[in-house]
């Protein structure tokens, strides 16, 4: 069956799953597995679709902006602070867009981190600092409604 689907290195289960069984092995999903809250997280994604979708303009305009930075001794920090809150988004958007149990911490970090960098890109006029600046703030607010 696996290779008619194109598989090339398909073995068979020698002895099957009684051999499977008989080694110790469970051959169905785990109860924590079977009885996990599938309907609660399987549209987390939705639920959270305005904070995400300022994760993922912060994070870019973050990496952008420290991109930017790179090379310009005086805008140390910036790149620094940019670097930590574009890291931070990313993170936290998969969290929740999976629905984790730790979104609500996470996203208390990355609020965290994003009035930090808002702070730092605010004190400088290039035009990209700006924009940082201000995808920051929109997602820090973001974040702390979605960790209220």
């Amino acid at each position: 069956m696996l290779i008619d689907h194109g598989w090339t290195e398909a073995h068979p289960l020698l002895g099957g799953f009684d051999a499977w069984r008989r080694a110790g092995y469970t051959s169905s999903p785990s109860r924590s597995q079977s009885e996990a809250p599938i309907e609660e997280n399987s549209m987390a994604h939705e639920k959270f679709r305005t904070c995400i979708e300022a994760c993922v303009a912060c994070a870019q305009e973050c990496e952008h902006c420290g991109d930017a930075c790179i090379g310009h001794a005086e805008m140390a920090e910036c790149v620094r602070t940019c670097r930590d809150c574009s890291e931070l988004c990313w993170v936290c958007s998969g969290y929740m867009s999976r629905g984790s149990a730790l979104a609500t911490a996470v996203c208390r970090a990355c609020a965290e981190a994003c009035d930090l960098c808002a702070a730092e890109c605010g004190k400088h006029q290039a035009e990209h600092c700006k924009q940082c600046a201000e995808a920051c703030r929109r997602f820090a607010e973001e974040c702390k409604k979605m960790a209220a």
